[in-house]
């Protein structure tokens, strides 16, 4: 579990330091961006030594996507916007679905119950 919960902080870091020239001029605060950018590397670092506290250390990072991926797909040309607002939609539904098919409390969500992968 906390590997999805750092997946979802480590994905928009790493975007953020791939494309941080291009995105730091849509970001408000860019000092804050640099802060959370080098804190999820350390919190993924983190997630092999002591996962439940990297899971929890996550929270305070939840702001990092909200900055990271409207600036991403703001940055893009109108054609590359929809392709990456795909790719981030995507990513967050196959988080969504692992959860829901493979957690460990996956046979308690009564309106779900494995529905997404049931016929496999």
């Amino acid at each position: 579990g906390s590997l999805y919960h750092v997946a979802m902080i480590a994905v928009p870091a790493i975007l953020g330091f791939i494309f941080r020239k291009r995105i730091t001029p849509m970001i408000h605060n860019p000092s804050l961006l640099s802060f959370g950018l080098y804190a999820s590397l350390g919190i993924l670092l983190m997630n092999f030594f002591y996962p439940t506290i990297a899971s929890r250390l996550t929270v305070y990072l939840y702001f990092l996507p909200m900055m990271v991926y409207p600036a991403f797909v703001a940055t893009f040309g109108r054609r590359a916007q929809l392709g990456s607002i795909f790719a981030v939609v995507a990513f967050h539904m196959l988080i969504l679905m692992t959860w829901f098919q493979f957690g460990n409390h996956a046979f308690a969500y009564i309106p779900y119950q494995n529905i997404l992968l049931d016929d496999l």
